[in-house]
């Protein structure tokens, strides 16, 4: 741009043949047209009358800028020849002479007046409509969706207070998102849910109902505003200090989900941390992961999922004298695989790099304490950054990242995402306090969790059910096409009143579409027994190999 102005600044000494603006398409000369007004000397001390003058006939010739203004518009209630032979010749005054000297029958044109009236026109903009617009890109949209396989709905599952898994479909309650006017179906009584991610039941803990109840007659419903307004309470501060402790960090800092926490905080990261300084990132991270990496602007490098010599190959081809930093998940919830902690963290040692890992499928059900997976192997003093959630295992709503004091800081002073963003409501804090606290002596839930979870396989196994192996408590049963996935899961709910969710694009790649299965400590092994034997039968019902 400020080539630009250099260049048409040169016609204020009387040079028209601005080869740069030759060369630059019209339509963006006009789209700048206001711009240039203000900064081109030129255009801001002329006028074009009607007289004759060699530099005028030269300024619409060569300049496509000036050209520009010489169509003809019929919005623009000034009609003016575009073709060469017809182009009117004009002559230029100085601005302040036309203002007190020029007569008002004058024809000419003023070109200052002339560029506001092509910016600031009172006709109908030229474009799209909204409606257009809606139907097209939104209807389009969905439409796509929904012929796909790929839309999803969201079922209306009131869990039971006690009675968990069973629950409600509330099949009678209209979505907000749907205008039809004959929407009419009954609530589906007593479901039991197999797609839950409270893998511990906390959600229902007595003592972390308890916990809420105590914290709502204290602290009252909402936290008043932003951790640095008012938005700090005692049980903020507890909570952090209990999350930091079972990470066997310094410090803890709570964010409104997991999601906000990762998405937030690496960008911040990289702004704090040295220029160029680069992220290698396993390939199945999650969206909040990939969203904070792609925002960041820092260099990154994608290694193949778990792939030791892959991350070791790109690793070794980098500078020596570059910050680093490797991101990457201890559970992996789609395909339930468990990342090699130790390896990654002694290519880390090796390469001076920094370690991200995200526990969140792994805090609460994993470790003596429910520090994850790296506490179980013993790997926490080897990892500079953990992020976790109080969404899953905990049983609660939130999340949050551990590390050392000054970094805890440093995230706490800068990062948008933490500063102007309402803290978590005390009733949620002191759930979740009571829940880290419990899991952290109490180690009954963890251990049939994990039972169930086996019998599970086992029995899919047994059952010739396509069940995706993994090591850890997550149980993938592959499908294979997203319309067929949905088809099933709804046939799983109406038939078998059996609730599981298909998962399919984006949240899994175009292919394998799934279903996940998770069991815990509150299904029991009739629960078990009942779904593979319906899964089964569905197998069988769809023409699927078993």
């Amino acid at each position: 741009m400020n080539t630009i102005m250099t260049s048409i600044a040169a016609a204020s000494t009387g040079s028209t043949n601005l080869q740069l603006l030759s060369g630059i398409n019209e339509r963006f000369l006009r789209s700048m047209s206001h711009n240039l007004r203000d900064h081109c000397p030129f255009l801001r001390s002329m006028t074009i009358t009607a007289s004759t003058t060699t530099l005028g006939d030269n300024f619409q010739k060569k300049c496509p800028f000036g050209r520009a203004l010489f169509h003809t518009n019929e919005d623009s209630h000034v009609l003016l020849p575009t073709s060469e032979d017809s182009v009117r010749t004009a002559h230029f005054h100085n601005a302040a002479d036309v203002q007190t000297k020029q007569p008002k029958q004058d024809h000419g044109v003023d070109i200052l007046g002339l560029l506001k009236m092509k910016n600031h026109s009172s006709h109908k903009p030229a474009g799209l409509s909204k409606e257009h617009i809606r139907q097209k890109s939104f209807g389009n949209l969905i439409d796509n969706m929904k012929k796909n396989g790929t839309y999803r709905t969201f079922n209306h599952i009131d869990r039971k207070n006690g009675s968990f898994p069973l629950a409600d479909n509330r099949l009678d309650l209209k979505p907000s998102h749907i205008s039809s006017s004959t929407y009419n179906q009954e609530a589906q009584r007593d479901i039991i849910v197999w797609c839950n991610n409270d893998y511990l039941g906390m959600g229902q803990n007595k003592l972390v109902l308890e916990g809420m109840k105590n914290t709502i007659d204290s602290f009252g419903a909402g936290s008043g505003g932003t951790r640095n307004i008012s938005g700090t309470t005692s049980i903020h501060v507890l909570l952090e200090k209990e999350l930091a402790e079972i990470h066997q960090k310094e410090s803890a800092l709570l964010f409104s989900s997991c999601y906000a926490a990762n998405a937030s905080v690496i960008p911040t990261l990289m702004k704090i941390m040295p220029p160029g300084t680069t992220i290698y990132s396993d390939e199945k991270n999650h969206a909040s992961l990939i969203e904070g990496i792609r925002n960041s602007g820092a260099p990154r490098k994608i290694f193949h999922h778990n792939d030791l010599d892959h991350l070791r190959e790109i690793l070794s081809q980098s500078d020596p004298e570059v910050p680093k930093m490797i991101i990457f998940e201890s559970v992996y919830s789609m395909d339930g695989t468990i990342a090699p902690i130790k390896e990654i963290c002694d290519l880390a040692d090796q390469y001076n790099a920094f370690t991200f890992i995200d526990e969140v499928h792994a805090v609460g059900l994993y470790g003596p304490h429910g520090g994850g997976v790296a506490e179980e192997r013993g790997l926490l003093d080897r990892l500079d950054i953990v992020s976790g959630t109080l969404g899953k295992a905990f049983g609660m709503y939130g999340g949050y990242i551990a590390a050392d004091s000054v970094l805890i800081d440093s995230i706490r002073s800068t990062c948008p995402g933490f500063i102007f963003t309402t803290s978590l409501p005390p009733v949620v804090v002191g759930g979740a306090l009571e829940s880290v606290r419990y899991l952290k002596t109490h180690g009954e839930e963890r251990a049939i969790a994990r039972e169930n979870s086996l019998t599970l396989k086992r029995m899919l196994r047994e059952a010739k059910l396509p069940l995706l192996e993994s090591e850890s408590h997550i149980v993938p049963v592959i499908v294979g096409d997203a319309k067929l996935c949905k088809l099933m899961s709804d046939a799983l709910l109406t038939k078998y009143k059996i609730y599981v969710q298909p998962i399919n694009y984006p949240t899994v790649p175009k292919g394998p579409e799934r279903f996940r299965l998770t069991a815990t400590p509150v299904h029991s092994i009739k629960d078990i027994t009942y779904l593979v034997q319906s899964l089964s039968k569905l197998w069988k019902e769809f023409g699927l190999s078993q």
